[in-house]
């Protein structure tokens, strides 16, 4: 069993460089304290564990559940209106550790008030989360920022009832691939991070399931690509928002369903931007939403050298809908072009309006023709 250790002495435990516990298996209840900290090479292994406070992987540790039920029952819970700083995490990865959870469930027993309050909640800045085929139950948050010496992954695993399933941010690159996030009130937020979306679910979440935003805006701090390519996307609010100059791959997804609009992407340019991260939305099926793609634009009163084009190619456009593809340009100068062709409409006659107030498509720049005569 490990020792329960204050958090004062943390600082003093990781300058004395304790020797790694051996590994643990069966049931482990550990006692209410301050900070329980993990040094070394530590698993659990194939039982259930009940933790009572939160947990700090010291630099350079490593801390495995494998074949696992986890609970973490702390007497006190994450309050989000303090800011995730502030929260007392579940577990806390410091810089250069690394946190594995393999066909395990991490969850809490704890009565919860609501999806801000006593909830798992995993957060790193600098070090590497990975996990496999495994359930994060009851979550506030996993929280995964800064750089680091490889990318946190996430393969083949379920996030449900909870607030926000992954929040990546400062330069942060997160894979997640074939996983499932459902009732939620968000699926994944990236803020200047990176990184890599593929063959998920994302399901009744009421407010988004993919929202991008950059907050140092300007040509040198542009975060690196992000790639949404193969997901599912169903019944929520928004499927997929970003918000400033994201250079953005939206590829071969299906978005069905949405409560407002499919996909929203925000251009703007700051005032200290030099250049366009210009998405594309390739090869997409939208079905039965309201309104399908809506792109804007605020360039701050800056007008590019060259002209700039959007890709919006190969995709398709069924069910019942008002607005298939509309722009928003605040400025006449600001050259962009969107590149609407080879797109399936619904028609082999192309873009219909489907009633008053439904224009297929709105606003100013958009090429459609040639489109598709059948669905792809």
């Amino acid at each position: 069993m490990h020792r329960a250790v204050p958090a004062l002495m943390l600082l003093m435990l990781v300058l004395a460089g304790m020797p790694a516990l051996p590994p643990t298996a069966g049931a482990l209840s550990v006692p209410v304290a301050d900070t329980l900290v993990i040094e070394g090479d530590h698993q659990y292994v194939g039982g259930v564990f009940v933790f009572t406070q939160p947990i700090v992987v010291a630099p350079g540790g490593s801390l495995t559940f494998r074949d696992a039920t986890v609970y973490f029952d702390a007497d006190r819970g994450c309050d989000a209106a303090a800011g995730v700083e502030y929260c007392p995490a579940s577990i806390l990865v410091s810089p250069g550790a690394r946190l594995t959870v393999k066909r395990s469930t991490l969850d809490t027993r704890l009565p919860l008030a609501d999806r801000w309050t006593t909830y798992v909640h995993i957060r790193t800045a600098g070090g590497v989360l990975q996990f496999e085929d495994s359930t994060v139950q009851h979550v506030l948050r996993v929280a995964v920022l800064g750089a680091a010496l490889a990318p946190s992954t996430f393969t083949n695993t379920t996030f449900r009832d909870g607030a926000t399933g992954i929040s990546a941010g400062k330069a942060a690159r997160i894979e997640v691939r074939n996983s499932v996030f459902e009732d939620l009130f968000e699926g994944v937020s990236f803020d200047d991070a990176s990184g890599l979306l593929h063959g998920n679910r994302f399901s009744r979440l009421p407010n988004f399931a993919v929202w991008l935003q950059s907050t140092a805006v300007g040509e040198k701090a542009l975060p690196s690509p992000l790639s949404v390519v193969g997901n599912h996307f169903e019944d929520n609010r928004v499927h997929l928002i970003t918000t400033i100059n994201y250079p953005i791959l939206i590829e071969n997804n299906r978005f069905e369903r949405a409560g407002i609009r499919a996909v929203t992407v925000g251009m703007n340019m700051g005032d200290q931007a030099l250049n366009l991260a210009t998405p594309r939305i390739l090869g997409n099926r939208f079905l039965d939403n309201p309104e399908n793609i809506l792109l804007y634009m605020n360039t701050a009163g800056r007008r590019f050298e060259q002209a700039q084009t959007v890709n919006v190619e190969g995709n398709s456009f069924e069910g019942k809908r008002c607005k298939d593809l509309q722009t928003s340009f605040f400025q006449d100068t600001v050259r962009v072009h969107v590149d609407a062709t080879l797109n399936w409409w619904g028609s082999p006659e192309g873009p219909q309006d489907h009633g008053p107030g439904c224009p297929a498509l709105s606003g100013h720049g958009i090429r459609v023709d040639p489109w598709l005569t059948e669905a792809p």
